[in-house]
């Protein structure tokens, strides 16, 4: 043990202190320390010797001892046990010192509990993955589509997602205007080689949870390979809702490793990632942020830390001091490969040309593909095809292309409510991917629609969704309107509950002020219909369909969908003081 001489100086010196004034306590002492331990090492001391001896004794002992349960020193538990129990509010700074020195080496797990805690977090992770992949989400909910096994967004495929790497200004600095200092990444690993230390921005669905999620597997299998790899750590800072610092989050968030953060820091072999940083209620987002930095800087240099956050929320007091990873949205020409990844020309019980197919329904009309043509085979690029303004400003392609092809440009490439613009965003690609199989072959219209379809397509799967044989119509069971409605009611009370140490007006409240949490007797009350234990049996189907997740706090799987179903609720609300007015007006 490092400096071990001078901790058996410095312990000899308080315990000397301590029992030379309290030798009646020796015998009493060690019983509180260890007493119904497991390794218990009572056996080896002699209470009944003079103070000076018994501690001499206690702490050469103890030391050759080692670690005791709980992952604590046993000679650290003897000191904190005094500490606690006889000395009051401001006891010797080495009652404090100590014990963490002490701590470091017990405080790592053991190999065994590194491979159960690996192989969970792989295993969790895959399960949440395939959640919302678009394989599983439609195979069951439309089985006469069913398609060849393929690989979850992204996985194997490092040309889809485009991460640019924006180095924080040096001191004194001020932020680089547009992209100065920037580098592309099309893999988070290879980022993540580059760049440890990182806040991962992106909009609402730009697929921050999901690159955190397949991090944290890639690195768990690394490890789970290498007994001297470092382990990743990956909590959700949406349920840090509580007073507790991060520290003992991340203990209370992960039991089975994040206790261990702090002593596999010291070893270089910890991977810290957090995600949701925006999530944290937005009274204690000042506080914890501040928390957030303050852990980071105690941690030794260059661990590796990466934070995640919507982009439009990381200003003020959530900024961090430091780079950016940011997830920027799928180009055309990267929704077709996501598209042809998912639907390639040998996909079973598909038919080939699909992926295109899909594509141009997504553009407007499928006939924009022979436009596309037109302006490659006159040299212009695809990039030109999807972003000039006109297509005028080709001159090579607008020289071969036919009036009507120019008019059929002009009415769907630049309109701002193309489904292509929505599908630059990997969460509501994936859901119009998924209700394209459901329906199939037909796209949903708008924003609203695809959400619903998505949603039933869940519903499906959970059995709450049937297909009317004779009139060919989708029906939702008593259970899945209830569901449906419950959720609704649960997006709304997170609107309206605020935090308690908030304490600003109602004047100030926004959204954002609404709440990503509620404990689960609240959401159970929501979801209840009156009878006897519905709401927690909605709360599992829920649970099961991946519309919501949690333990003693839950939340929505994904923020786009408390959205949703907040706006569900407003738009219930506001078509119901329609109809009253109307009501009114026609008596």
């Amino acid at each position: 043990m490092t400096g071990e001489a001078d901790i058996v100086g410095r312990a000899i010196g308080l315990l000397k202190a301590f029992f030379r004034a309290n030798r009646h306590l020796q015998s009493t002492v060690l019983d509180e320390a260890f007493e119904g331990f497991e390794k218990d090492p009572r056996g080896l001391l002699k209470p009944d010797a003079e103070p000076d001896t018994f501690v001499v004794d206690c702490v050469t002992r103890l030391l050759g001892f080692g670690c005791t349960d709980g992952h604590r020193h046993s000679l650290s538990r003897l000191l904190t046990v005094i500490r606690e129990q006889y000395l009051g509010a401001s006891p010797p700074p080495d009652y404090v010192e100590l014990p963490r020195l002490l701590d470091v080496d017990c405080a790592l797990p053991t190999r065994d509990e590194e491979r159960a805690y690996l192989e969970a977090l792989i295993e969790r992770e895959e399960a949440r993955a395939q959640l919302y992949s678009p394989l599983s989400a439609s195979a069951q909910a439309a089985p006469e589509s069913r398609v060849a096994p393929l690989l979850a967004p992204w996985e194997g495929h490092k040309d889809i997602a485009l991460l640019l790497h924006r180095p924080r200004p040096a001191a004194g600095e001020q932020d680089q205007p547009g992209d100065a200092g920037t580098r592309e990444y099309h893999d988070i690993l290879a980022a993540f080689d580059h760049v440890p230390q990182a806040a991962l921005l992106g909009a609402p669905g730009a697929g921050k949870s999901t690159t955190l999620r397949k991090l944290a597997v890639d690195m768990a299998r690394r490890a789970l390979k290498d007994p001297d790899a470092a382990l990743p750590l990956l909590a959700s800072l949406g349920f840090w809702s509580g007073d507790e610092d991060l520290e003992g989050f991340l203990a209370q968030q992960l039991p089975d490793i994040g206790f261990a953060a702090a002593a596999l820091a010291q070893r270089r072999r910890l991977i810290l990632l957090l995600d949701g940083l925006n999530e944290v209620p937005t009274a204690r987002r000042a506080k914890k942020a501040k928390q957030i930095q303050v852990y980071r800087r105690r941690l030794p240099e260059k661990t590796p830390f990466i934070v995640s956050c919507r982009e439009d929320d990381y200003v003020g007091e959530l900024k961090l001091d430091l780079d950016s990873l940011s997830l920027e949205p799928l180009t055309p020409q990267r929704v077709r490969t996501v598209l042809h990844h998912w639907l390639p020309d040998a996909a079973e019980h598909m038919a080939p040309g699909s992926a295109d197919r899909l594509f141009w329904q997504l553009a407007g009309d499928e006939r924009l593909a022979g436009v596309l043509q037109t302006w490659l085979d006159a040299g212009a690029t695809e990039e030109e095809f999807w972003t000039v303004s006109d297509p005028g400003e080709q001159k090579q392609a607008y020289g071969q292309t036919s009036g009507a092809e120019d008019v059929l440009w002009r009415e769907h490439v630049p309109n701002p409510r193309s489904l292509l613009r929505l599908a630059a965003n990997p969460f509501l690609l994936t859901m119009f991917y998924v209700t394209w199989l459901q329906n199939g072959g037909a796209l949903p219209r708008n924003r609203g629609e695809l959400f619903s379809g998505f949603i039933d397509s869940l519903l499906s799967r959970e059995g709450l969704i049937h297909r009317d044989p004779d009139t060919d119509e989708v029906q939702r069971d008593e259970r899945g309107e209830a569901l449906l409605f419950g959720l609704g009611e649960v997006a709304a009370l997170m609107q309206r509950v605020r935090d308690p140490s908030d304490h600003r007006g109602d004047d100030e409240s926004g959204d954002a002020d609404v709440l990503t949490v509620l404990p689960r007797t609240e959401v159970d009350a929501a979801l209840d219909t009156g009878q006897k234990g519905a709401g927690a049996a909605l709360l599992k189907i829920a649970e099961d369909a991946s519309l919501l997740e949690g333990g003693a706090e839950i939340r929505f799987r994904h923020q786009l969908l408390q959205e949703h179903f907040r706006c569900r609720v407003h738009e219930g609300a506001v078509a119901g003081r329609r109809h009253r007015r109307l009501l009114v007006l026609a008596g």
